[in-house]
């Protein structure tokens, strides 16, 4: 398995509801080690990632938690490493040629300063795979 690294820049913002815009994942355009990721992947992807946080969801309030912030974006890495905890996917789609779209509610005042600063310019989606040579 070989990790990657794509960073996608943010096209939209809405400062009224604190909402952000961005494609999480585009096909066939390389990463951060030179590597693509095919159409049907990044639908995978998609996928995963919001069935993996339902049932994160599920999994706490079976265990008698009342509440939880299961649905912030972040959460899985909360559970797992210790970060996120930002905002809500409130918007996730497929378009047209292939990405995956994300629309963000952020609800930490630093993560949003830093979004208008700038300072945060867009999604950076990581992950494994199995790396697997193109013929020329």
């Amino acid at each position: 398995m070989s990790e990657f690294k794509q960073v996608v820049p943010i096209f939209k913002i809405n400062e009224e509801q604190q909402i952000v815009y961005g494609k999480a994942l585009v096909p066939d355009r390389e990463d951060c080690q030179g590597d693509t990721v095919s159409k049907s992947d990044v639908e995978k992807a998609a996928h995963n990632f919001l069935m993996n946080l339902q049932k994160a969801y599920a999994e706490l309030l079976t265990k008698g938690m009342s509440t939880t912030k299961a649905s912030e974006i972040g959460f899985m890495h909360t559970v797992f490493k210790g970060v996120g905890g930002f905002g809500y996917v409130v918007e996730s789609y497929i378009d047209p040629e292939g990405s995956w779209v994300l629309g963000t509610k952020v609800t930490d005042s630093k993560v949003w300063k830093m979004i208008k600063d700038k300072t945060i310019t867009g999604y950076s989606i990581g992950g494994t795979g199995v790396r697997i040579p193109t013929v020329e």
